[in-house]
Formats: C-alpha cells, sequence, structure tokens
C-alpha cells in the first residue's frame, strides 16, 4: 500500500509519497526502485494501487510524451487512452462489472499550479488545496486539515510532515519520503 498526498499553498504544488513497497502483509526492503512517482512533461503522477498498473502508466507516459496531463479534460482523454493501452497491450481484464471500466489504483497528477485526482472509476476531479490517496490517507488528511491553517508552513513542509504523520500511524506506509515540486 502507499500513501501519496499533494498540496498547493501560496502557488506552489508539492507531491511527495512514502517508499515501502509491500507484498501482503510483508514489507520488501530490498526493492532497488521504489518511487511512487511518476515525472511527467508538466509534472508528477503519484500512484496508489497495483504495482503492475503503476508499470504500466510509468511505460504509458514515456512512450507517450505529448499526452495532456496539465488539464482535467487532458487528464481524462490521457486516462481513457491508458485504459485502452492496459487492454490491448498488457492483457488486463476489467473485473466485475464489464459496463464499468475500473483501474484497481488512484493517481494523483500535479503540474506547476495544480491538482488532480484520478479515481479508480476514472473520474477526475480538480482539488483546490490538499488531498491524500493510500491506505494513510485518512492520517495524512487530518494532518494536513491542522496543518495548512498555520501560516508559517509551505507546500514541502505540509506534505512532509502529513506524510510522517501517516507513516507513524500506517503499517503499510513507511520512510524514506520522496517529495517534489
Amino acid at each position: 500500500m502507499s500513501t501519496i498526498v499533494a498540496v498547493k499553498k501560496n502557488g506552489v504544488v508539492c507531491i511527495g509519497a512514502d517508499t515501502q513497497i509491500t507484498m501482503g502483509e510483508t514489507s520488501l526492503g530490498n526493492i532497488k526502485s521504489n518511487s511512487k512517482l511518476i515525472k511527467t512533461s508538466s509534472g508528477w503522477i503519484g500512484t496508489a494501487g497495483y504495482a503492475a498498473i503503476q508499470n504500466n502508466l510509468e511505460e504509458f507516459v514515456v512512450s507517450n510524451p505529448t499526452l495532456g496531463l496539465n488539464t482535467k479534460m487532458g487528464i481524462s482523454k490521457s486516462i481513457k487512452l491508458f485504459t485502452e493501452y492496459l487492454i490491448e497491450e498488457c492483457f488486463f481484464t476489467p473485473n466485475g462489472d464489464e459496463s464499468v471500466v475500473s483501474i484497481e489504483s488512484t493517481f494523483l497528477v500535479t503540474t506547476q499550479d495544480d491538482i488532480f485526482i484520478v479515481t479508480s472509476d476514472m473520474c477526475v476531479l480538480e482539488v483546490d488545496r490538499f488531498i491524500a490517496i493510500g491506505s494513510g490517507k485518512e492520517y495524512a488528511l487530518g494532518a494536513m486539515d491542522y496543518i495548512y491553517r498555520e501560516n508559517n508552513f509551505d507546500a514541502k513542509s505540509i506534505c512532509q510532515q502529513a506524510l510522517e504523520v501517516a507513516c507513524t500511524y500506517d503499517i503499510y506506509s513507511a520512510i524514506p519520503l520522496e517529495i517534489r515540486t
């Protein structure tokens, strides 16, 4: 599991993630690359969910550098293309109700100015101040709600402190942290 957070304050957008990788209830501490953040041409994507989805998303983003990942509509179109890619190229088979496609992962997409969440049913929503996804999201959201109101904390500090709280209380999230602006 994971904890991914994004914060926008005073014109600065920051995204961060824990770096623990788990298989079931076992922490895999010896994984060489445990980043949950993917660099895009316009910002970052943070992923919470199946590692296979993250691997395929990273490959898809690198192979398609002109994706419109800087607007709500562009992200929505890109996620639809990604879902088609999963089905056609990666042999992904949707589970459950075939009339509703689910990517079984949640993403945060950040640009220099904006934060978006992509839910597992591919709904794209723009976020005003802060958001968290993953197993430690409740802890991170509580911390951000309190810390955000303090004028002496910038976006990066809020991001870091929220992740530290989540890593303290969520057994599926752990330091070190990865934070990007």
